[in-house]
């Protein structure tokens, strides 16, 4: 795997992605994670929303979530999104990444990013990628956080949901669907989180599918996150 901070940097999304062997079905969930930023950003109210780095936060942000990927037992179905799956493949650039970065997905991620000279603003941005913290520290949460984190929510393994079936989709692949109560209490929360956010968008959550994020996918493929 090459080391950015040796060989020519890539700052084309795609040949980051590339080079870091990052798997189709990550990079899919990466840039859909993008288009539904993008869309917001693009329909926003807000004057100074920093949608560059929303975006490089969006497209960098799982790049390390292959060294939680359990290889032995593939969900159903995801063998048939990822093209050329090799499990023996994927186990060789999971180890890689965990031997450089350790095996925390969270820290793994940022590394990365740090790694393809993502800005502070964008690193920091992906280190508050994370569900239990949003809860437990919004008020401590900038607009640009809060919306990419947002973003993430509305992406599962197979397209765009909205906020209330993925949380629903969490709760059941980590075993926690006996516990409606947190469910319930989750869902509540980010429907407060999606309002305050549409408060300041032309859009509504519905506008945001798969059907108008799809065209701009490829688009996001050549983003270079370098172009402020």
């Amino acid at each position: 795997m090459p080391d950015f901070t040796t060989y020519d940097i890539a700052m084309i999304i795609q040949d980051i992605y590339d080079q870091y062997q990052i798997p189709d079905t990550l990079q899919l969930h990466m840039l859909r994670v993008a288009g539904v930023c993008k869309m917001i950003c693009d329909h926003r109210k807000w004057e100074l929303l920093d949608s560059q780095t929303m975006l490089i936060a969006a497209l960098l942000h799982d790049m390390g979530n292959i060294v939680r990927f359990d290889l032995e037992n593939t969900p159903p179905g995801l063998e048939k999104l990822q093209k050329n799956y090799n499990v023996e493949h994927l186990k060789k650039v999971q180890k890689k990444i965990i031997s450089k970065f350790g095996s925390e997905e969270h820290s793994v991620n940022m590394g990365i990013a740090r790694e393809v000279w993502a800005s502070d603003d964008a690193v920091e941005i992906i280190g508050k990628i994370n569900f239990a913290k949003l809860r437990d520290e919004y008020d401590t949460y900038t607009i640009p956080q809060v919306i990419v984190k947002y973003c993430d929510l509305r992406v599962w393994p197979y397209g765009v949901i909205s906020v209330a079936e993925r949380l629903h989709e969490a709760a059941v692949r980590y075993k926690k669907d006996k516990r409606m109560w947190e469910l319930k209490e989750s869902i509540g929360f980010m429907n407060k989180v999606e309002q305050r956010i549409f408060s300041h968008c032309i859009l509504s959550p519905q506008d945001i599918n798969d059907e108008s994020i799809n065209p701009l996918l490829e688009d996001l493929r050549w983003f270079d996150i370098q172009v402020s």
